[in-house]
């Protein structure tokens, strides 16, 4: 995708919002019923949190690491320019003759285009990688909440509750959908796709910023012979269990996925190069002693660390390469160990 465009399609959706911003202040001078104005108060509030998303993904996107989300970013850029045209239009009509039932079906027209897969990615992309620095933006709860108040402020019509059903059924479908794409459905790890898609944007940022990286790979021990006696049901339940161990101990800045069949991956940007031993090794030891583990197994862990310097994706594959090197000879040696 072409830088220029992306930027483009980002300073749209920050437009869109700011214009969401300004049409739910308007609704809440509108109406005299002071719960109804404070719903309107809320949902301008978060709105300038979505404006503050889009830009930051801005700034990441003017540093070139956003992953490819659009198939048809020319498309994306036309509809949004039709949308806000058609909120201004629809904030036109609600002026004409101010109502609850108009200011809801203006809300629902703002809100269901921004509901497009592609924008969804985005916004989960931005709490992986901003981490501890990303605002809290749940949009699924601030589209129930347009369904709630519709309830309880709306005029109570058929046409309201199709429109309420339909809304909130295209954002579970597409939620589900970005979910599915990007994530293991059994640990809720992001996949080995949705890892890429995010640790070529944490390279370029440990890039930019100069600071050290970490990266581990880790395999459960003898696994297969595990599955093979005890049966798959209890193998799934060894996968979550490692994944909810591991990911306890790590940061919340850093990007764990399920990798393979029995592996996982961390990528740790900004970490310290000398800690990264003994935190694999704390890893290891606490999946040994895990009480939810029962019968016990092990994990073998190959770790490496380094800068990012020229080529991103390239020197995170060298990195995988030289964990993976050292996984084998962890197993080579006898399995339930570290090599770094």
């Amino acid at each position: 995708m072409k830088h220029k465009i992306l930027t483009d399609i980002l300073e749209q959706c920050a437009k869109i919002d700011r214009h969401a911003v300004d049409s739910y202040l308007m609704f809440s001078r509108n109406t005299a019923e002071p719960e109804e104005r404070e719903f309107w108060e809320t949902m301008s509030s978060e709105e300038s949190d979505h404006v503050q998303m889009w830009e930051s993904l801005l700034k990441l996107a003017e540093m070139n690491v956003l992953p490819r989300v659009f198939e048809q970013p020319a498309d994306i850029l036309a509809g949004l320019n039709r949308l806000l045209t058609e909120n201004e239009n629809y904030l036109e009509w609600y002026t004409q003759e101010p109502s609850s039932l108009r200011a809801f079906i203006t809300a629902y027209h703002i809100e269901f285009n921004m509901m497009d897969p592609a924008f969804l990615s985005l916004m989960q992309f931005y709490g992986t990688v901003l981490g501890d620095d990303a605002l809290d933006v749940d949009f699924g709860g601030h589209i129930t909440r347009i369904g709630e108040a519709v309830e309880q402020f709306a005029p109570d019509s058929p046409v309201m509750k199709l429109l309420r059903n339909s809304i909130e059924r295209v954002y579970a479908d597409n939620d589900r959908l970005v979910w599915q794409t990007r994530r293991d459905n059994l640990t809720g790890l992001l996949n080995r796709r949705g890892f890429f898609d995010v640790v070529v944007s944490l390279g370029h940022l440990a890039r930019r910023n100069k600071y050290p990286v970490g990266l581990l790979l880790i395999d459960i021990d003898d696994f297969k012979a595990y599955n093979d006696t005890h049966g798959i049901p209890a193998g799934d339940q060894v996968l979550q269990a490692v994944a909810h161990a591991v990911a306890a101990d790590l940061r919340q800045s850093d990007l764990f996925s399920r990798f393979g069949g029995d592996s996982f991956i961390a990528f740790l940007p900004e970490v310290d190069p000398s800690a990264l031993g003994n935190l694999a090794e704390s890893l290891r030891r606490r999946i040994e002693i895990e009480p939810d583990l029962q019968p016990p197994i092990t994990i073998s862990i190959g770790f490496t660390q380094g800068r990012i310097r020229k080529e991103v994706q390239g020197e995170i594959q060298s990195m995988i390469k030289t964990a993976e090197d050292r996984l084998e000879r962890a197993k080579r040696e006898g399995k339930n160990r570290i090599v770094g």
